[in-house]
């Protein structure tokens, strides 16, 4: 009797290490699932914020060429109305001309 006493026992004992030993490998089993979670949600918030910067650099480029086009426009505008502008003051000149003439016949 003493002798299945202690077989009875060591059984109980060797399926509460094994129950123990189980739990403990759940457990790191839980904690990896953890750890990668978290990994994951490290890269995905790195990969976002990289997207938001790139959208950043993309709207300050963007601006640099509207910009660029817009400092241009302003040039080529003044330049065409010079030559109107010339050809309004050429004819007032003529037209000066052209009558300090008579005006010297007259006098």
């Amino acid at each position: 009797a003493l002798t299945n006493a202690l077989a009875n026992q060591a059984l109980t004992d060797a399926l509460a290490n094994q129950a123990l030993t189980d739990a403990l490998a759940n457990q790191a089993l839980t904690d990896d699932l953890a750890n990668q979670a978290l990994t994951d949600d490290l890269a995905n918030q790195a990969l976002t914020n990289a997207l938001v910067n790139q959208a950043v650099t993309d709207a300050l480029a963007n601006q640099a060429v509207t910009d660029a086009l817009a400092n241009q426009t302003l040039p080529g505008a003044l330049a065409n109305q010079a030559l109107p502008d010339a050809l309004a003051n050429k004819t007032l000149t003529d037209a000066l001309a052209n009558q300090t003439l008579p005006d010297a016949l007259a006098n």
